[in-house]
């Protein structure tokens, strides 16, 4: 009786280890799916819309030099302002969703980058790595990288603090 009881709880239990073997697998995949798209639509606002923001830029500047009303002079110069803000925003946007550190460096290069992120958000993180040569492959490397964003984030909204500290090892 044990033995017929045991095949299919043994035949369960491996089709349960190998289904959240796909799970996991899928979960790194999506990861790294939504990582890619973040970088695509980085790509697209650098590419387009601050080029864009730029251009306009140049042309308020040559405005500027011809002669004009005072009135439409400080218009000119206030719609030169919001393009200053906008183009600032762009460019925050851009790094926001696909920072270039965690792409041309390593993880804790990344992670250094980060924490100087936070110094912007009013939040001291002291980072502690155990390695510096650590390498991960990309999909973990960008897991990691936006779970310890995104606990960063939530600190700096929930937390009511304004110091986190980081240990990574490996």
């Amino acid at each position: 009786m044990n033995e017929e009881l045991e095949a299919p709880v043994d035949d369960r239990t491996r089709d349960l280890v190998l289904s959240q073997d796909r799970l996991r697998a899928l979960a790194a995949e999506l990861n790294l799916a939504e990582q890619r798209e973040r970088q695509r639509l980085a790509t697209e606002l650098h590419d387009y819309l601050a080029q864009l923001l730029a251009l306009s830029k140049i042309k308020l500047a040559q405005a500027k030099q011809m002669p004009m009303a005072p009135a439409v002079g400080k218009a000119v110069t206030d719609v030169d302002q919001v393009m200053d803000q906008a183009l600032a925003y762009t460019r925050t946007q851009v790094v926001q969703l696909s920072p270039p550190v965690l792409k041309q460096f390593r993880l804790p290069t990344a992670l250094k980058w980060l924490v100087e992120q936070m110094q912007q958000r009013n939040l001291t993180v002291s980072l502690e790595l155990k390695s510096e040569t650590l390498s991960l492959p990309e999909e973990q490397a960008v897991l990691l990288f936006q779970s310890i964003r995104e606990l960063l984030m939530n600190v700096v909204k929930q937390a009511g603090t304004t110091q986190a500290r980081i240990s990574v090892e490996h």
